[in-house]
This record gives C-alpha cells, structure tokens and sequence, in this order.
C-alpha cells in the first residue's frame, strides 16, 4: 500500500482560505438578504422611515455638512460647541470689565449718596434744608415788619390827615402846604 503523502504547509492554508472565504461569504449573503427584506419592510412602514431619517438628520448634525454649490457649510456639533465656548470667553472678559466699570460707579454712587442724604450737617441736604429753614425765617421776618410799617403807616396817615387838610388859598391855583413854601 502506498504511504499517503501529508498534504504540504501551502495547500492547507489554500484550503483553510477557501473555507474562510465560503463562510465569510455565506455570512454577508444572509446579512445582505436580511437587510434587503427589512429596508423592502421599512419603506412600507412610515413609521420606520420618518425613524430612520430622523437618525440620520441627527448624524448630519453631529458630524456636519460641507459647502456645497447653492448651500452654505453647516458645522457639526464639535465645531459648534467650540465656537459657544470662544464666544463665552470673550464675553466673560467683557462682563469682568462691566463689573470693574460697575464697581468704579459704586464707589462714586457712594459719594453721591453721602451728599443727598441727611449725615448730621455734613452733605448737600443738609445745607439745602438749612438754607430753607433761614429763607422760612426771613420771609416770617418780613412779613412782620411789613405788618409793622404797615401799623406805623396807618398811625402817620391818622395824623397826618388832619394837618394836610389845613389848606391856605393865597390864590386859586396856589396851595399852601404846612411847611410855609408855595408850589406853581
């Protein structure tokens, strides 16, 4: 009987190949043949397609879309997050300065407050209120003196009156007062 030759290191791995190959594509032919049926079944169902198109929506949102002729470049979620936190800095360095400049006018608002409000006699309000209190006093003053000259004015007038009733005619036209002189 001949001694069966062992089949050589080439030929076995040519043969474990040629299996490897049969079942890799045995197996993409059932996932291809699964795959057409469920895309044939969810083309049937609007259900399932408004799913789908909706997923990839969302992937054309994270990864982004190119420039195209017509359509402007819409970029991806990165992209944009990037962009957000860009902006959120330049815009903390902006509101850092505004409180500076906040702080700046609080202090000056301070000095303005001490000013307009009562601090025992020390601000603007104070003086204000004083000078009103004395223009009050003065006015009452006033009005007492012309009360006054008004009683003093009344008194002459009452005696007064009767010496500018003593008239001396000399002639039609001339009047005499009481200090002896003659007017034209």
């Amino acid at each position: 009987m001949p001694v069966p030759t062992p089949p050589s290191s080439s030929d076995v791995l040519l043969a474990n190949w040629a299996i490897i190959s049969f079942i890799l594509l045995f197996v993409f032919g059932i996932i291809a043949a699964v795959l057409a049926i469920t895309w044939r079944n969810v083309k049937k169902n609007p259900k399932v397609m408004n799913l789908l198109t909706n997923f990839m929506q969302m992937v054309e949102d994270y990864t982004g879309e190119p420039a195209r002729p017509g359509v402007p470049e819409r970029l991806g979620w990165n992209m944009r997050l990037q962009n957000i936190e860009v902006s959120q800095t330049s815009q903390t360095a902006s509101l850092r300065r505004l409180e500076d400049i906040q702080k700046a006018h609080g202090e000056q608002l301070d000095s303005v407050h001490h000013e307009v409000n009562f601090n025992h006699g020390g601000s603007v309000k104070d003086a204000a209120v004083e000078a009103k209190h004395g223009v009050a006093e003065v006015k009452t003053e006033m009005q007492e003196l012309r009360a006054g000259l008004d009683t003093i004015t009344e008194l002459i007038s009452a005696k007064v009156k009767p010496l500018l009733s003593i008239e001396h005619t000399v002639n039609h036209n001339e009047v005499r007062p009481i200090d002896g002189t003659i007017e034209d």
